[in-house]
């Protein structure tokens, strides 16, 4: 039974790709994207799309890595197309999980 302050949330998990590189042409491609996606499932409110998909950064790939002081970070990495790492965000990693990650890389 649903209390009453509670009330159903329905959201849709999109599995999509920027376009590389290009913050602009990923921009003008979402727009219709989610036109699209709510004429399909009207009754989403909310639609939940991968963390940098509107930065556009190209491959994304996600690592664990333990600072030189001990701390764990979920790293997520941008890949340019010469295969060098071309951006890092590094978010603290709290655990909780009932296991550690392992670190990728030392830093």
């Amino acid at each position: 039974m649903v209390g009453a302050l509670s009330r159903l949330l329905s959201l849709l998990a999109v599995q999509a790709s920027p376009i590389a590189w290009d913050p602009h042409a990923t921009w003008l491609k979402f727009e219709p994207e989610l036109r699209q996606l709510r004429r399909y499932y009207p009754d989403v409110r909310l639609f939940l799309y991968p963390e940098h998909y509107l930065a556009a950064l190209g491959p994304v790939s996600v690592i664990h890595e333990r600072s030189v002081a001990g701390a764990i970070y979920n790293t997520t990495v941008a890949i340019g197309p010469d295969g060098l790492i071309r951006a890092r965000y590094r978010k603290i990693f709290r655990g909780g999980h009932g296991r550690s990650p392992r670190p990728a890389a030392s830093s």
